[in-house]
């Protein structure tokens, strides 16, 4: 994209993206994704940005686990508010070795206003996803693109990183941040549906 071709100079660390990630922010899977740039534009507006780091949910510092806010044009977010005539489907599928249900509404992405990256250390990948996807010091895991400044981690993943099941990453939480996750996705669902170009 020529809006990110020629780098600013930053005192950021190298970036890469991880398995984990990739495999998932694709058009189609119902996670965020971005269209028109390509995986090392994205790298290149993380590390652009790399100033504006806070600390990662769970975490007081920025030594494991950090969070990047990026521009939002050309990313999509696959969480809507439902809507009464919303045809829902739901579908168990496995995490690990346990089992969970999904629900999703057939429906288009809509356009993110917001957009955080969360980066781990390389050290906080190759301890919590058993080994790295590339010799960059920090690793892109999830892209969240949102409608909303500040959309809470899902109540299933902050329980599967407070008990630390296999693929959680250590973190804790409070009564609150749980009660406002559970509160705030009571009332969206996925989508499953691509772009709407």
């Amino acid at each position: 994209m020529k809006d990110i071709e020629t780098l600013i100079e930053v005192d950021a660390p190298t970036v890469g993206w991880s398995k984990f990630a990739l495999s998932r922010h694709r058009p189609g899977t119902g996670y965020s994704f971005f269209t028109n740039y390509t995986d090392a534009d994205v790298v290149d507006l993380v590390r652009r940005n790399w100033p504006s780091a806070t600390p990662g949910g769970g975490e007081k510092d920025l030594a494991r686990k950090v969070v990047i806010p990026i521009p939002a044009k050309n990313f999509y977010c696959t969480s809507v508010p439902l809507r009464k005539d919303m045809v829902l489907q739901s579908e168990v599928y496995q995490h690990n070795k346990q089992f969970a249900i999904r629900t999703v509404a057939k429906a288009e992405a809509v356009p993110s206003e917001f957009v955080n990256v969360v980066c781990f250390s390389a050290d906080t990948v190759a301890q919590d996803f058993g080994g790295r996807s590339s010799d960059s010091e920090w690793e892109i895991i999830v892209l969240l693109a949102a409608q909303a400044q500040h959309e809470p981690m899902h109540p299933l993943s902050m329980a599967r990183s407070l008990l630390e099941i296999p693929d959680g990453v250590e973190a804790k939480y409070t009564a609150r941040e749980f009660a406002e996750s559970v509160l705030y996705w009571s009332q969206r669902v996925q989508v499953n549906g691509g772009d709407e170009s």
